[in-house]
């Protein structure tokens, strides 16, 4: 049995070097990733690590991604359902809440019910609601959330995506 472990952490607060010497210390094999997918789906889903476009997509959906692209923007997908509550407290709490709203202002937010577009849901693996994606101006899937979190966590996800970006900005 292979044990895999995702170590996330913050480059301008912690040594990346350092990190790694201790994981190869421990008797573990180590790979670097300068930018990892925080996707890690299970076995029987669609390894999915940027946005899913296709034939006949739902006009809503095209638009939204199509000024994505064109603006440079990011993506927060929320598949969510009328009769899940976790996605409707999603909604109602952290959705709604005046720090999460307003640093979700450069975002393009595009909610899909999954009982109104199977297909799309199907297109990205939903097998349960809520699955929220942020996605980086670039089109890369950074974070994948399957349940309710509060506000305050939530909001941490979405600066660090939007840190990173600023980040990627400068360098360029």
């Amino acid at each position: 049995m292979n044990d895999e472990i995702l170590v996330e952490f913050d480059p301008g607060a912690s040594d990346a070097e350092a990190i790694q010497a201790i994981i190869l210390d421990e008797g573990y094999e180590s790979e670097r990733l300068e930018r990892p997918s925080l996707l890690q789906p299970d076995s029987e889903e669609p390894s999915l690590e940027r946005v899913v476009r296709f034939e006949n997509e739902p006009e809503f959906y095209r638009e939204a991604m199509n000024r994505a692209q064109r603006e440079g923007l990011p993506v927060l997908l929320d598949f969510w359902a009328t009769w899940c509550a976790p996605c409707v407290r999603f909604k109602e709490e952290t959705l709604s809440d005046a720090g999460v709203a307003q640093a979700l202002d450069g975002f393009i937010v595009v909610e899909i019910d999954t009982d109104e577009f199977p297909s799309l849901a199907d297109t990205y693996g939903i097998s349960t609601v809520p699955d929220i994606f942020l996605i980086d101006a670039e089109g890369v899937v950074v974070e994948r959330l399957r349940e309710f979190e509060p506000p305050e966590q939530f909001l941490q996800r979405v600066r660090r995506l939007t840190s990173a970006m600023e980040g990627s900005t400068r360098k360029d």
